[in-house]
């Protein structure tokens, strides 16, 4: 509930009201509610950029392989992990591994019906044959072709590659993927390799499943990639789509206070606000806001 700029209290599914003058605002980038909300009550939004990709996924000990050498397999060393990053200058664009899973899976994290998001995960052990990754490129909002700039065009503009990515997998939650060989010679290719992603996949062209400038970024990208790292372009490799949640395309205006601009006593803080980009860094901002309010 707000009253002339300021919170005076929260109503809870609907009915519970709250009184309160602080509130520390930490949803998730996935609650697409919660900014429509929070855009029809006035609360100064603005979009930002972010990044789109896919999963890439390799047999971990390929991947332990090119990074250990001959020292490979032994016990003492645990399952290898990377991290890449290309510049590319004339299209003023980066690609980058993001959250890469040692022994891990590629998991599905939608959010609405008829949509499909992909993310990874690795468990304790990272007993997993697979090691898989996101691999993006920087989206700027520009890209988010909106003639009339709105503070939730990026989260239309994502929406719009998570629906694609449905289609392209069949409408039944199966994710479309492509041999990575494949998606670099822009080959339709037959099949893909055996995955992790659960319920399954489907092969797909998945140049179809991003914006032309993020095809032909990711292909650049990982062609630098390889020069990196010898052999992260193989035919064992499968991309998986598609990667949209590394940050969100939305951020919550704060103060230096931490403050929203236009309503005193709302601290957004976290990944949904725009001011972080996972756990860790989410979780330091949650402190901030609430050493702000106590010091």
């Amino acid at each position: 509930m707000i009253h002339h700029r300021r919170l005076e209290g929260v109503v809870v599914k609907g009915n519970e009201e709250i009184k309160t003058d602080h509130l520390i605002l930490a949803a998730g980038q996935s609650a697409e509610d919660t900014y429509g909300r929070l855009h029809k009550l006035g609360v100064q939004l603005e979009p930002k950029p972010f990044a789109i990709g896919f999963r890439v996924e390799h047999p971990q000990e390929l991947i332990d392989a090119i990074q250990y050498g001959k020292w490979r397999g032994h016990p003492d060393l645990p399952p290898a992990d990377y991290f890449l990053t290309a510049r590319l200058p004339q299209m003023n664009r980066s690609v980058y591994t993001f959250c890469m899973c040692p022994g891990g899976s590629v998991i599905g994290c939608s959010s609405e019906e008829r949509t499909i998001v992909t993310n990874g995960m690795s468990r304790y052990r990272r007993g997993s044959p697979y090691a898989n990754s996101a691999v993006v490129v920087a989206v700027q909002c520009e890209d988010f072709d909106d003639t009339a700039p709105h503070p939730l065009c990026g989260l239309v503009f994502r929406r719009q590659w998570e629906e694609k990515a449905f289609v392209l997998g069949g409408e039944n939650y199966f994710a479309p993927a492509q041999g990575l060989v494949d998606f670099m010679k822009d080959s339709e290719g037959t099949a893909v390799n055996r995955t992790s992603f659960a319920p399954g996949v489907k092969p797909a062209m998945l140049r179809e499943a991003l914006p032309l400038f993020a095809v032909e970024a990711l292909r650049q990208g990982i062609t630098e990639f390889d020069r990196k790292m010898r052999g992260f372009i193989t035919e064992e490799a499968t991309l998986i789509g598609v990667e949209t949640r590394t940050s969100s395309p939305v951020r919550i205006l704060r103060g230096p206070d931490s403050q929203s601009v236009n309503v005193s006593g709302l601290y957004p803080c976290g990944e949904g606000a725009g001011y972080a980009g996972g756990i860790i860094s989410s979780a330091l901002d949650g402190i901030k806001a609430a050493e702000k309010i106590a010091p």
